[in-house]
């Protein structure tokens, strides 16, 4: 959803439109852009929140410009220097201007204008439980987020210690010439460490990190799965919020593995789905599981599980 406005002041009209052009194409983009060309011209006046980024050369020029509060210069030099003023340099990839807008958004707390909670009729948390992992399985998990996704909006998140969940994802993703090209730590980790420096937009922060598999948007893997038992139930809690109140996902879909959820999401959660076979093996486990939850969350939680997959 475009949310936020992001007024670009900058003579050179063919930079300005490429720049344009590129946020506005960008998957779940918050901004509309517009371009100004005319030094001399009116301070745009919105009613929603944004950023007004002013070129250097422009800067002493546009003095109503410059004094509004969203005001960041787009330093030309690279050795611009103004005392309370966001300065992004201008001649770096567009990819890099626009994750720096984004970050600016986060750390200024600049929220949606129009709540996207009430834009959706409905929200749900799925929680995976897989007692034994296989490459069918992973593939029987993926099908289901699958399916899903073509009814709403749907994020994975793996959140196995040990996984192999991108040799999975990354042949679909490159097929249908989707994914980002992000550094491989843009992911569960950098997610993380986000949410334990308690600052800014959880759910806007999860859209720049999200990629894309066909229809189905994903959370990368932790870089080191002994990151995960380091989240908090709490932390866990303030993610889903994010996704829930912050985002335009309709379904969200943590995969634990072999692991029992923390509490918080237990109770939070509409389904807990078991992935599994019908050995006797595997019964046992998934008895075992559904004695864990009940002492971790209650019997309420322990009657979400249900069973999901082919048998061997």
């Amino acid at each position: 959803m475009k949310n936020l406005t992001l007024d670009i002041y900058d003579t050179q009209r063919v930079y300005a439109d490429r720049l344009a052009d590129y946020i506005s194409r960008m998957p779940d983009s918050p901004f509309i852009v517009k371009v100004h060309v005319d030094a001399a011209a009116e301070p745009a006046v919105s009613t929603v929140p944004g950023i007004c980024l002013i070129t250097s050369s422009l800067w002493e020029k546009c003095r109503r410009v410059r004094e509004r509060s969203d005001a960041v210069m787009l330093d030309e030099t690279g050795k611009s220097r103004e005392e309370g003023v966001p300065i992004i340099y201008k001649y770096q990839s567009a990819a890099d201007i626009y994750r720096v807008l984004l970050d600016y958004c986060m750390e200024n707390d600049l929220r949606p204008a129009v709540s996207v909670r009430g834009m959706r009729r409905s929200y749900e948390l799925w929680l995976i439980y897989v007692p034994c992992g296989s490459r069918r399985r992973s593939e029987e998990v993926l099908e289901l987020c699958r399916m899903q996704s073509e009814k709403t909006r749907t994020l994975y998140i793996n959140a196995e210690m040990v996984t192999n969940f991108t040799a999975l994802t990354a042949p679909a993703a490159h097929e249908a010439q989707e994914i980002h090209d992000e550094p491989e730590e843009a992911g569960l980790s950098e997610l993380i460490y986000y949410m334990k420096q308690y600052k800014g937009s959880v759910g806007m922060r999860v859209d720049m990190i999200a990629r894309r598999a066909g229809e189905l948007h994903y959370i990368p893997p932790a870089a080191n799965g002994r990151e995960i038992p380091e989240i908090s139930g709490e932390e866990w809690s303030m993610l889903n919020a994010g996704i829930r109140d912050e985002t335009e996902y309709g379904t969200a879909v943590i995969d634990f593995g072999p692991n029992v959820p923390p509490a918080q999401l237990l109770e939070q959660c509409s389904r807990i789905i078991a992935v599994s076979g019908r050995s006797t093996w595997e019964m046992q486990l998934i008895e075992k599981y559904r004695q864990m939850i009940q002492e971790t969350a209650g019997s309420e939680a322990a009657e979400k599980i249900e069973m999901r997959g082919d048998a061997d």
